[in-house]
């Protein structure tokens, strides 16, 4: 997004938010939520165009690394988690591979965690409670967080007997002081499903009768019309997932110039 774009009002919100709490030597932690496409990068990007401190960004997977990277206009060093912390591969009894921050820090050995003096930790919804944690008891502690994602995402993954189990919504929301609701990005048939799916969620949340059916119910026993916007987005319905990679890795040989038609 461009910098010079008009923030919508939920934006605007966010962003004074922001800049109040890093102003404000007491506060330490923050959390930004918001739906996808909300404009939370963007939110971000300018709330911190006049900080001055060394400022760390962080996301869970490498290929979102990147694009944190390229969306703060390369203001911003960016890591994954696991550099960010440290973190050490270990495998479970059941044979699965996860990352656990190290049990001994070197005294010779600065993470970039004990380095700055501002994180913007994106996908804030998969950091476990052992993560959170470990960042809050490491970081400086004039240092501040802002932990940012969407608590609609999948929550962590158990560690050791539950490592197939999802486990409660991170810690990382308890610290939420705005959020965003309205998708800028989406609009049409995708902003739709997503509500849908959000709404369900709530209500699942809330311990109300909701189903895993929803698509079903939402169209209430009539044939499933796909429904696409003149600029290609939107929703197909097909009978077999593997009938829709078919076609995406023929799109993709027939166009191998053209980067976004695996897309």
């Amino acid at each position: 997004m461009s910098n010079e774009k008009v923030l919508s009002a939920d934006q605007e919100v966010a962003v004074n938010k922001i800049k109040a709490f890093l102003a404000d030597e007491s506060e330490s932690v923050f959390t930004l939520t918001g739906v996808g496409g909300a404009g939370k990068t963007f939110s971000l990007l300018r709330a911190i165009e006049d900080y001055t401190g060394v400022i760390y960004g962080a996301t869970i997977s490498h290929s979102a690394k990147v694009v944190l990277e390229e969306s703060l206009g390369g203001k911003v060093s960016c890591v994954t988690i696991a550099q960010l912390l440290g973190l050490q591969r270990r495998i479970t009894k059941d044979r699965k591979v996860i990352f656990s921050p190290p049990t001994n820090l070197s005294p010779d050995r600065r993470l970039p965690i004990q380095e700055g003096d501002l994180f913007l930790i994106d996908e804030c919804s998969m950091i476990n409670d052992e993560q959170y944690h470990f960042i809050m008891e490491t970081k400086s502690s004039k240092a501040k967080i802002i932990f940012v994602g969407d608590s609609f995402q999948l929550p962590p993954i158990k560690d050791d007997a539950g490592a197939d189990e999802l486990s409660s919504d991170s810690l990382t929301f308890n610290h939420t002081q705005a959020s965003l609701t309205q998708s800028m990005r989406y609009s049409g048939p995708i902003e739709d499903l997503g509500n849908l799916f959000r709404e369900e969620q709530e209500k699942f949340s809330a311990g109300e009768l909701c189903s895993k059916h929803v698509i079903n119910h939402w169209f209430d026993g009539q044939d499933r019309v796909s429904k696409v916007n003149e600029d290609g987005s939107g929703y197909i319905f097909l009978q077999s997932p593997i009938a829709a990679m078919e076609i995406a890795v023929n799109e993709f040989k027939n166009s191998s110039d053209d980067i976004d038609a695996f897309r």
